[in-house]
């Protein structure tokens, strides 16, 4: 258990297949000191951190516990590595698959409302800096230096996008509703305030269409998320409207299983393969526009999106999957 995190089973069993064979006591550990562990572990995830932990566990069982692992829950608790474990376990021992299930599918939901909420704040914030900037309004009320500050990607994207960012992730973890509805009517108004600007004022700038590009972007694919919580995707209901419980909950099992979280999966490996991937990429560049200092700085953004798309749609489809499983087994029972 100590072993674990950040590691797969194959790897650590194989680690440890020959660790224990020369250390499979807690005297025997100590005597091999975190230096011989290390030795043992560095095929595996952190594995100096967790040698560090694994000595100092053995040096309690060897100088408080006689070197036996303790049978009481406070005893157990103490212990280093695995206390918050064996915490996790007694408070959800009784949980029901139905239960976790509930809880990837808020976590999906939280996720969703806070980027719903990134979006329109580093949006509406991008949209002034740009227009002040093209209309030369920096240098009327600040200074040139203040406007050759904000006309730099790294240094507009580190100082302003990312504290929205995180003020909308405080946001949306006390509000409960997403705004999908009044995004929608922004990219409507978006565009309508271009058709107005281009034909009456003869006005038209490269951030206005990026605007619209953004908002419209995180409409459709965080949409896909939380359609999916509210059970609002379109399938085949011909059929499926007719199917009882259990078939309802065998075609979102297998739909699951086959193709919903492979597909994210997909996403997600070919999107962070690599500092060029289609995810990383244009964010490790801080990728902004192609129009300049005209247009908004959020191409990068728009990038993280497809994560955001294929981490929430991952936690629900997994939800249905575990919430399926469930139904499918209390139907047996009964």
């Amino acid at each position: 258990m100590a072993l674990s995190g950040e590691s797969t089973d194959a790897g650590v069993n194989k680690a440890t297949r020959a660790l224990f064979k020369v250390a499979d006591t807690p005297q025997k550990m100590l005597k091999l000191g975190e230096a011989g562990l290390i030795e043992h572990i560095k095929t595996i995830g952190l594995y100096r951190n967790k040698a560090k932990n694994v000595i100092k566990l053995s040096r309690i069982l060897v100088e408080e516990y006689d070197g036996e692992v303790p049978n009481s829950r406070a005893a157990l608790q103490s212990l280093p590595c695995i206390a918050l474990l064996i915490s996790y376990v007694f408070k959800t021992y009784s949980q029901s698959l139905e239960q976790d299930s509930e809880i990837l599918s808020k976590f999906s939901a939280y996720i969703v409302r806070s980027s719903f909420w990134a979006v329109f704040l580093v949006g509406i914030a991008d949209f002034i800096i740009s227009f002040m900037v093209v209309e030369r309004l920096w240098e009327t009320i600040f200074s040139p230096e203040v406007k050759a500050f904000m006309v730099k990607a790294p240094e507009r994207i580190t100082y302003i996008h990312f504290p929205i960012i995180l003020v909308s992730f405080i946001i949306g973890y006390f509000t409960k509703s997403v705004g999908f509805i009044w995004l929608a009517v922004l990219v409507v108004l978006s565009e309508f305030v271009i058709v107005l600007s281009r034909f009456i004022f003869s006005y038209e700038q490269a951030f206005q269409g990026d605007l619209v590009r953004f908002w419209y972007a995180a409409l459709y694919l965080f949409a896909s998320a939380y359609a999916l919580i509210h059970e609002g995707h379109v399938r085949v209901d011909v059929l499926y409207s007719n199917f009882s419980e259990r078939k309802k909950a065998w075609t979102n099992f297998i739909g699951s299983a086959l193709l919903g979280i492979p597909l994210c999966l997909i996403v997600i490996f070919l999107g962070l393969n690599g500092k060029a991937s289609i995810i990383n990429g244009p964010v490790v560049a801080f990728e902004v526009t192609q129009q300049g200092s005209n247009g908004l700085y959020l191409l990068y953004l728009m990038a993280v999106y497809l994560a955001i798309f294929a981490i929430t749609m991952l936690l629900q489809f997994t939800s249905f999957f575990m919430s399926s499983g469930y139904k499918i087994l209390n139907s047996k029972d009964n």
